[in-house]
């Protein structure tokens, strides 16, 4: 049956005169209201200010104004250089060039007009609260008719832009949210044909968007009574879908088999009190009437039902849908004691009652709007209830409707919540009762889960605008359980999301949540600011850590790479960054957290990840939030990133989930038993050495203890260069290098003279065949440094095994060699393990075992070379005292009173048996066996494995070099002869050992003298 007016007359209602609020603001300049718009659902709303220069354009600059619900205002600097012909009207449109969108928080888009190459373009400019451009856009190329922007259900997904072009084609591009990331994407454009060309876009509760389009069937006969069910006009609806932007076939919601003039789109929205959509159009009859109906429709497409609404005809402004069910229709009144009327209407179509506004002098258009909360707000020139005017003043009016369609009011502002746990303005309490934490919301009718997710914010101390994120999920996430009943869910929360006491909270849940489980129809969600609570004023975490502590994290393999492939500033810049974040998520301030920047790869997995490290703050009042609570919520957030804030930033969002936030260890923590495993032994070697130098005197048990420093650091460097030279960055080539060269060069070393010893020593030779095993042994550790090599003649616990005869030559190789190593491995191993210990983060039980034995091998080698080279030096100014035993034939008694002796000054010793002169010689009188002699030798006096003893008969210094155990000597020594029964104590001789006298020490180590005759 086709749809007529309503003629039904309304009923004799009261009015009812709403409590209002009105606060005027005073400009510097002449100021208009311009327009004000607001998509926030508690504000602000956004104002622009105009000064009309004329009665078509306006002064070419953009005054904009946030109006809070409060009362307070804001001005933003805006200053960018618009095309001066957007501020005036185009013709006979009336239209501004200039419109401004409120967007995602902080952000809103203006549009203006820009001539490029002699046509012109629809731009766009994303603007923050600041006035910062944030992005310039072209918005579209065909200007035939000024596009719109549609903000979607949930801002955060951005905003479609639309323009009607030639032959009903509605072309649309999706733009992302701009956010403080400087994240911003712009799809590709796309078209869909309409039915006609009245039109309406409107965003769904699934995050896409709804397009239903009015006009004649195109196949339609004008003549009813020949095809009288064939219907002549239609409204159909088209869906993009969210994500995919597929766009549906289009479905007939509403036909009209009657002849009509002309059917409007007047507004289309959610259904607030029912599950799915509803819009409301205004149908122009051929006998001048109107009427309004209200189609009701689900997001498949489907028609529900059509409702007629009892409207009286008047010309409506504007329709407001309210969130408790109903609409309100504005219209303008020509009553001097009202500015407009507003007709209420329940959501059946029943007029309710009517709201009429208090006069307002001004403009006679007043921009006005709809909270969800039925606070009407709404702008005018001038003071309030002044006739005189007053052209630099505005005036903002907000008003509360009491009488509404439903018999109460929902405090949520959703009609299908009907409690929560905690309850709005209620207090959570941090006690942990239970092993977890949980809130309820509880529905009025059965549901579903769905794909919208439900969101836990924290307000800023000091900045309620601002809002902090806890903990985000989508309902269909384990963490959520629904009800028996299916009518409650309970979200089960992380230990750190409510880790802040006497702290408030809000939650937000997202269109699309939940959905009406009878027509799988997406409900409505709950904004922020809605749903408040605060937490009680319990510290559950107590402080365990007075003291500041470092913590770790590990970025994934991706992100490891591309920070390794930046340089140091830039990686310096990310982890700055990283922390700026890392504070946010807990939140703390950034002051409490630290970095130095430095960064190492973790050597406990395969996969190259780079680890780094933080310094965390100890508390200075009692109520900041603790070290370990600091950890311990960062370890868990990272660990549940899908759910928390981590995810939600882009520098947080490259950490390793499976590694978390872990406390640093030092490392006896991690080590204990290993580290006093190592002190135990290297003290037992230690006590060991000196037991054995007691016992045996003669032996050098240092060398012993040395040896096995060296093949310790040696393992250590293998290891650590295998396991930890690529933890830190640049250590890798340079750890390679102090281990291969001293490597290459001490076997080279070794050969050389183990070959030369085997060919040139026969004793050594018989030694080697007899002790080959001990011989392999530290031929091996000799690779590893060629010091090893002294064990083999350290006479160690008196055994022979350890009494090799190495000659002097090869002595000198070893402590040449030995000096180099020094030089190109030993210190440079040293200096790369302070390094690490400085920029690596994660100190382990090798490279501290390596700094260690490397520490200790230094300190042995430095000194030990040290004090040789003292003694060496030392021995080349003393004076030592010995004995020469006269030739055989001296011990007759007769000989030895005639033979004489010839010592002359700078020549070699010999003999004259037949002269006795006093020119630097003398007959030796002296009935004694021996002459005693001061010696100052030119020889080693000190041997790394002997070391020097004194004769035990106090007659001489048994010589510490080897070659004093040989019987040919080589080299010079020159003597002074002494005493007074020698005469002349300055005559000195000088000679060859085997020119005039034979040295050789006897089983008593004394050194004899002998005389060559």
């Amino acid at each position: 049956m086709p749809d007529t007016p309503s003629k039904s007359p309304r009923p004799k209602s009261t009015k009812i005169i709403p409590e209002y609020r009105v606060i005027s603001y005073v400009e510097a300049y002449d100021s208009h209201v311009h327009s004000a718009k607001s998509y926030y659902p508690n504000g602000p709303i956004i104002v622009r200010l105009a000064n009309h220069i004329n009665s078509t354009c306006d002064e070419p600059k953009l005054n904009i104004r946030l109006v809070y619900k409060d009362n307070k205002m804001q001005p933003i600097n805006f200053d960018y250089a618009i095309p001066d012909f957007n501020f005036c009207k185009q013709g006979n449109d009336s239209k501004n060039l200039i419109e401004i969108y409120p967007l995602e928080r902080r952000f809103f888009l203006v549009r203006y007009v820009q001539i490029v190459n002699e046509s012109r373009q629809e731009m766009g400019l994303i603007v923050d609260w600041d006035g910062q451009i944030f992005r310039e856009l072209t918005l579209s190329t065909d200007t035939s008719e000024l596009g719109e922007a549609i903000i979607n259900s949930n801002p955060q997904r951005g905003f479609i832009w639309i323009n009607f072009i030639p032959n009903n084609i509605l072309r649309w591009t999706n733009f992302s949210a701009p956010n403080d990331e400087n994240l911003f994407t712009q799809e590709t454009t796309k078209e869909s044909e309409l039915s006609g060309q009245n039109y309406k876009v409107f965003p769904t509760l699934d995050g896409g968007y709804g397009i239903v389009s009015a006009g004649q069937k195109p196949d339609a006969t004008e003549n009813v009574e020949e095809v009288p069910i064939v219907p002549l006009w239609e409204v159909t609806v088209k869906f993009i879908r969210p994500y995919t932007g597929e766009i549906t076939k289009p479905s007939v919601i509403y036909s009209i088999t009657t002849q009509v003039i002309d059917i409007n789109i007047e507004v289309c929205d959610y259904a607030y009190d029912l599950p799915g959509l509803a819009c409301i159009i205004r149908i122009q009859h051929t006998d001048g009437s109107i009427s309004y109906v209200k189609i009701q429709f689900l997001s498949n497409g489907s028609t529900k039902n059509t409702v007629k609404i009892a409207f009286d005809g008047s010309l409506v402004d504007y329709i407001y849908p309210l969130h408790n069910g109903g609409y309100i229709f504005s219209v303008n009144s020509n009553k001097v004691e009202v500015n407009f009327t507003g007709n209420i209407y329940d959501s059946n179509g029943k007029w309710h009652v009517v709201w009429d506004c208090p006069k307002m002098y001004g403009q006679t258009i007043t921009p006005h709007g709809v909270f969800p909360n039925n606070t009407v707000w709404m702008f005018f020139d001038g003071y309030y209830q002044s006739e005189t005017s007053y052209p630099d003043t505005w005036t903002f009016m907000t008003a509360t409707i009491n009488e509404l369609p439903q018999p109460s009011v929902n405090e949520y502002n959703n009609l299908n919540i009907n409690a929560t746990n905690p309850t709005i303005d209620g207090v959570f309490s941090t006690e942990i009762e239970t092993e977890t934490r949980s809130i309820n919301i509880t529905y009025s009718n059965t549901i579903l889960l769905s794909t919208g997710n439900i969101s836990i914010f924290q307000y800023e101390q000091d900045d309620e605008d601002n809002l902090i994120l806890r903990q985000s999920y989508q309902t269909k996430s384990p963490k959520v359980t629904l009800s028996p009943d299916k009518r409650t869910i309970t979200l089960n929360v992380l230990n750190h999301t409510f880790n802040m006491p006497n702290s408030k909270y809000t939650v937000v849940i997202d269109d699309d949540a939940v959905k009406d489980l009878s027509y799988e129809e997406p409900l409505m969600g709950i904004s922020s600011n809605i749903w408040r609570f605060s937490t009680d004023n319990k510290q559950n975490i107590q402080e365990e850590l007075k003291s500041q502590e470092h913590a770790l994290v590990r970025l994934t393999s991706d992100a490891s790479k591309n920070f390794d492939n930046l340089d140091f500033h830039q990686q310096s810049e990310f982890v700055q960054n990283l922390l700026h974040y890392l504070a946010k998520c807990v939140p703390v301030p950034q002051e409490r957290m630290r970095t130095n920047s430095h960064s190492q790869w973790d050597p406990d997995v395969d996969s190259k990840q780079i680890l780094l490290k933080f310094r965390i703050l100890a508390v200075k009042d009692e109520q900041d939030i603790s070290v370990n609570n600091i950890i311990q919520t960062l370890d868990e957030m990272i660990r549940d990133r899908e759910i928390s804030p981590i995810s939600h930033y882009p520098y947080t969002a490259l950490l390793d989930s499976t590694y978390g936030f872990r406390r640093k260890k030092n490392v006896w923590e991690k080590y204990d038993f290993k580290l006093l495993a190592f002190g135990a032994t290297l003290l037992l070697l230690g006590i060991l050495a000196i037991f054995s130098y007691k016992k045996y005197e003669d032996g050098n048990c240092f060398v012993a203890f040395k040896v096995l420093l060296i093949a310790l650091d040696f393992g250590l460097d293998l290891a650590f260069v295998l396991a930890h030279s690529r933890d830190v960055l640049h250590l890798y080539i340079p750890s390679l290098l102090t281990f291969i060269i001293p490597l290459g060069l001490n076997t080279l070393i070794t050969f050389f003279i183990l070959i030369r010893e085997l060919s040139n020593n026969t004793r050594f030779y018989k030694w080697f065949r007899t002790y080959h095993n001990v011989a392999a042994i530290f031929t091996v550790c000799s690779i590893a440094d060629v010091d090893s090599l002294t064990m083999i003649n350290s006479k160690l616990a008196g055994l022979d095994a350890f009494d090799a005869p190495i000659s002097p030559g090869t002595e000198k190789w070893i402590f040449i060699v030995s000096i180099w190593n020094f030089i190109i491995e030993d210190t440079p191993q040293l200096i790369i393990q302070i390094i690490y210990i400085i920029y690596s983060v994660n100190y382990s039980i090798i490279p501290f075992l390596n700094l260690v034995s490397a520490s200790l091998l230094w300190i042995c080698i430095f000194f030990g070379r040290s004090y040789h080279m003292f003694l060496r030096y030392q021995d080349r100014h003393q004076v030592y005292q010995t004995t020469i035993r006269t030739p055989s034939s001296w011990l007759s008694q007769e000989r030895h009173q005639d033979n004489s002796r010839h010592v002359n000054s700078g020549v070699n010793v010999g003999v004259d048996g037949g002269s006795n002169n006093n020119n630097g010689g003398r007959r030796n009188n002296d009935v004694s066996e021996y002459q005693p002699l001061e010696r100052r030798s030119s020889v080693p006096l000190y041997n790394s494995s002997l070391g020097p003893f004194d004769d035990a008969m106090g007659i001489g210094v048994a010589g510490p070099s080897n070659n004093n155990r040989t019987r040919s000597g080589s080299g010079g020594i020159s003597y002074e002869l002494i005493g007074s029964e020698h005469g002349n104590t300055n005559t000195s001789a000088s000679g060859n050992v085997n020119n005039g006298y034979e040295r050789f020490y006897g089983n008593d180590k004394t050194l004899e003298m002998k005389y060559n005759v």
